[in-house]
């Protein structure tokens, strides 16, 4: 999974997972901040805090594009270090960027 360049906005990105297994995602993700040596879940702004929305297959070429829009979830981020975490299956992958 990666950041696609320059997507990356205080608002969102949009995401790009290559996966040769053809695994099932969904629009659920959470972003955490890293502060103080370790990575601290933000507070969202939703109720239930996560998105459990239809799913998404990647396509023949093994890529599937998410535009992410977390500024309804966890409002604008600040200046610092994230990384946004993906469930797929029972695993969870994950990318870091960083907002300046």
């Amino acid at each position: 999974m990666m950041v696609k360049d320059d997507t990356s906005t205080r608002s969102g990105a949009t995401i790009i997972i290559t996966d040769l297994n053809k695994n099932k995602y969904d629009e659920w993700y959470k972003i955490e901040k890293y502060t103080n040596n370790e990575w601290k879940n933000l507070k969202t702004k939703a109720e239930n805090g996560w998105l459990n929305l239809p799913g998404y297959l990647v396509n023949d070429s093994h890529i599937l594009e998410i535009n992410v829009d977390w500024e309804s979830l966890y409002g604008k981020l600040g200046d610092g270090r994230y990384r946004l975490i993906k469930r797929v299956s029972d695993k969870y992958i994950a990318v870091e960027f960083i907002i300046n």
